[in-house]
């Protein structure tokens, strides 16, 4: 039988300590979380073709749905913060080729 509309996910049951950022003793604005929540988010982005805003709302979503008790970076968090993770994803691609 076809199963139309699942939408399967696998989220680590020890999301909070990967998903938010350690305090750092700098000055200025601290980050809030890393980089792997970032990424995560901007997979999701691609994968079902969503703007920044509609992805975090899909991903508090999707952690109400399972319980998750862990922040959604907001769009402007994923907007700067992921300009870096595109960066140095193609990168790592050009490197490959190169290579």
């Amino acid at each position: 039988m076809k199963q139309r509309g699942s939408l399967p996910l696998w989220v680590d049951a020890n999301i909070a300590s990967h998903w938010r950022q350690a305090p750092e003793n700098k000055r200025g604005g601290q980050k809030k979380y890393r980089a792997l929540a970032i990424e995560s988010c901007l997979v999701v982005r691609k994968a079902y073709h969503l703007p920044l805003r509609q992805t975090e709302g899909f991903i508090k979503s999707i952690f109400g749905l399972l319980n998750v008790r862990e922040p959604v970076p907001c769009y402007t968090t994923l907007c700067r913060r992921g300009i870096a993770v595109i960066i140095s994803l193609l990168f790592l691609l050009t490197e490959q080729v190169n290579a």
